[in-house]
């Protein structure tokens, strides 16, 4: 009997007496594991960035036409941190935000059609706030 056939047969073994369904059942749950755990760090990367964003937003707001350039520059921030983790909803939505003045109608709707976008990115119900 060659020694490859006897590292096989011995894997074989160890295998068969581990048993490959325990073998098979732990890869899967590690698998799923660092699924769920990319997800949640998604998640929680894209709640933080909505948040900041929408302080940011209401600060520019806040300031109406007049924003100095510490808050624009914490506004670009923020949007470049969205842009990183957002859907394209969002991301259009966001470009409409902004080409509307402030204590507009149409303002304000944009901002109820963002927070309707994020709410999707996030999975979170309209109701379930």
């Amino acid at each position: 009997m060659g020694t490859h056939q006897s590292w096989i047969t011995l894997l074989a073994a160890l295998a068969g007496g581990l048993g490959l369904g325990t073998i098979a059942t732990t890869l899967i749950q590690q698998i799923f594991l660092r699924r769920a755990k990319a997800e949640d760090t998604r998640l929680a990367m894209r709640s933080e960035a909505f948040a900041d964003l929408l302080a940011a937003i209401s600060k520019l707001d806040k300031l109406g036409g007049d924003p100095t350039t510490e808050v624009e520059a914490e506004y670009a921030l923020c949007v470049a941190r969205v842009q990183l983790v957002a859907s394209k909803a969002v991301l259009a939505l966001l470009k409409t935000w902004r080409d509307f003045d402030p204590d507009t109608p149409e303002r304000v709707a944009g901002v109820a059609a963002l927070l309707e976008a994020m709410r999707r990115d996030l999975g979170i119900a309209k109701d379930a706030s």
